[in-house]
């Protein structure tokens, strides 16, 4: 599905969206999500340090909410959210985060 981009700074804790409305049948709703983050150059798993668990990531009508946060200048982490609908879809976008210190 849908890609993306986000330039986030270390600091910055600020929230962001991915609106799934596009690939939704009117009347259908988002019943489970999840977020994770991943270390592009390491592979690891950093969703618990970059997405925010206060507040957790929630669904409002057909978009996710999810907070971001922490970082280090120069990392770059894939954002893999994914939901299921009331109909039985499994939906998925993914979103590039660059963590870049502006001077």
């Amino acid at each position: 599905m849908a890609y993306g981009r986000i330039d986030k700074q270390p600091f910055e804790v600020k929230d962001y969206s991915f609106d799934f409305s596009a690939e939704l049948e009117p009347g259908e709703t988002i019943s489970l999500l999840s977020c994770i983050a991943t270390n592009r150059v390491t592979g690891v798993d950093t969703s618990a340090t970059i997405i925010s668990s206060d507040p957790a990531p929630m669904v409002s009508g057909t978009t996710v909410i999810f907070w971001l946060e922490n970082g280090t200048d120069g990392e770059r982490h894939n954002l893999n959210i994914r939901v299921q609908t009331s109909k039985g879809q499994k939906l998925e976008g993914d979103l590039d985060l660059f963590i870049i210190e502006e001077r």
